[in-house]
């Protein structure tokens, strides 16, 4: 395997064949420093595992044809806390979050939205066994007929393995 050291990079990713052998070898030239990380990762099929948070939402009632308002609830199931988590909570087609609603709290260190104001991502230092309530609110933009179904996944920032995911729809 050979990464082409001539253009400064901050970050360069080799993805090995599915198959590739158990030997790899990194060669380096030249002066300064580099770190080189190899991760593997293997799925074992387990039935019943427990998810490491606990996730639940609710449309709130006062939730108009125009105007969504998401009541969400979490904590942490594993232990006695989380790492620093994010939770990511889709809005359904049609509409964008509120960005002057986004949710505040001692709790969260930072709220971003993602894919054009459609996906909110929220920042936990940690999640611990108490319970978390937040309303994530959005503006329908479009009227879109037969939605689906959305996804809201909780995961340790650290350790995507520790997660949640359900998904909601509006009634």
């Amino acid at each position: 395997m050979r990464i082409d050291g001539t253009n400064i990079a901050v970050l360069q990713r080799v993805d090995l064949p599915l198959r590739a052998s158990s030997d790899v070898e990194v060669e380096a030239r030249g002066q300064g420093s580099a770190v080189v990380q190899v991760s593997y990762e293997y799925n074992l099929a387990v039935d019943g595992e427990e998810p490491a948070f606990f996730v639940s939402a609710v449309v709130d009632k006062t939730s108009t044809q125009s105007y969504l308002r998401l009541n969400v609830c979490t904590h942490y199931q594993e232990g006695k806390e989380s790492n620093m988590a994010v939770m990511e909570v889709e809005l359904p087609s049609g509409y964008v979050a509120d960005t002057e609603s986004l949710p505040g709290s001692p709790d969260i260190k930072r709220v971003d939205t993602t894919k054009g104001d459609t996906n909110v991502v929220i920042y936990f230092d940690r999640i611990t066994r108490s319970k978390i309530f937040l309303t994530v609110c959005g503006h329908r933009t479009h009227r879109v007929v037969n939605t689906k179904a959305v996804p809201i996944v909780v995961y340790d920032y650290y350790n995507r393995r520790q997660s949640a995911r359900i998904s909601y729809e509006l009634n």
